[in-house]
């Protein structure tokens, strides 16, 4: 069943002509700048500062919005404006424009976002450095070496502290190897145990002379002995004001007198 129905002195409907698209944007601007004018003064909104913390914008800033990223970067750093943004980054100045579209298009823009990559790169802590893919792979390297270097400096410091010919130090290492330990090729001869063994006097007798010129009072008595090969060595005896007896090797040498020359002043 059909529900049409024909009417006397009906008129078939005329089509519509198409909108010229300049006149249709024309008028679009005209309905908008209306709608500006009779609007009031477009105040700031706190909440555009949310997840934007280079946004800076107070009751008396008379100049408007500010980005303090660009601001570092480009107008108080060394850096130049890119050359397809001068005279348009507002929020160098100050921008008055007060719209959220406004601060969306600036945050999108070329020259924020290389400003802020600046400025985080340079403000990142220790924490974040650390926790960075390549900084685990380096710190991985280096703990490897570091491991290497503390094998071979136990090794030294065992043949110095038994007072044992260096060639034994030759030998420790090839033990180290046959338990699986990492040490390496480079270091593997009697001469290299010779620096080993000065760095860590250095430390001890850095270490000594910190004791000593921290301690307000300490008594201080040496004692000198001969064991059977004939070689002499002075023992000296420190106690500081804590009580506490701190005994450490202080120099290795041969001494003709108490005198000599050779003797180390702390």
């Amino acid at each position: 069943m059909s529900f049409l129905r024909f009417y006397d002195g009906a008129v078939p409907g005329q089509k519509r002509k198409a909108d010229d698209p300049s006149t249709s944007r024309q008028k679009k601007l005209n309905t908008w700048k209306a709608y500006e004018e009779k609007r009031g003064d477009r105040k700031f909104c706190e909440k555009w500062r949310e997840g934007r913390d280079w946004l800076t914008f107070t009751n008396k800033n008379e100049t408007g919005m500010t980005c303090s990223y660009c601001i570092e970067l480009y107008k108080n750093g060394n850096t130049s404006t890119p050359s397809n943004l001068k005279g348009q980054n507002a929020f160098l100045t100050g921008c008055t424009n007060m719209r959220i579209s406004t601060i969306v298009e600036h945050e999108q823009s070329k020259g924020h976002v290389k400003a802020s990559e600046v400025y985080k790169a340079s403000s990142s802590n220790a924490v974040e450095v650390r926790q960075s893919h390549s900084a685990k792979a380096l710190l991985s390297l280096k703990s490897v070496d570091k491991n290497r270097l503390c094998n071979l400096f136990r090794n030294a410091h065992a043949i110095a502290k038994k007072n044992r010919p260096l060639s034994d130090y030759v030998w420790l290492c090839e033990v180290d190897k046959a338990k699986g330990l990492e040490i390496g090729q480079t270091y593997i001869n009697e001469k290299a145990p010779l620096k080993f063994i000065q760095s860590i006097a250095e430390v001890e007798t850095a270490k000594t002379a910190t004791i000593l010129k921290q301690s307000n009072f300490f008594s201080f008595i040496m004692d000198g002995s001969t064991d059977i090969s004939g070689e002499r060595e002075m023992r000296c005896y420190v106690g500081n004001f804590k009580y506490v007896v701190y005994s450490a090797y202080i120099y290795i040498n041969s001494w003709i007198c108490i005198k000599d020359e050779n003797v180390p002043v702390l």
